[in-house]
């Protein structure tokens, strides 16, 4: 039942990482750790997938 909401939820985030003010808005307020928890306890591939993206893209800048 989540887990469209969930998957939704990340592409969005992962979207929002295209802007770098949204980037640091999304960092400040503790995005990051909030995706690792989420990749650490979420049983859902395909939203731990997306996770794993917005972490990267992160990563990258």
């Amino acid at each position: 039942e989540f887990s469209d909401l969930h998957e939704g939820a990340l592409r969005v985030i992962l979207n929002c990482l295209e802007d770098s003010e949204s980037m640091q808005v999304i960092q400040t307020m503790g995005g990051l750790e909030q995706l690792l928890q989420f990749v650490g306890t979420s049983t859902l591939p395909e939203a731990q997938a997306n996770a794993v993206k917005a972490i990267a893209k992160m990563a990258q800048s």
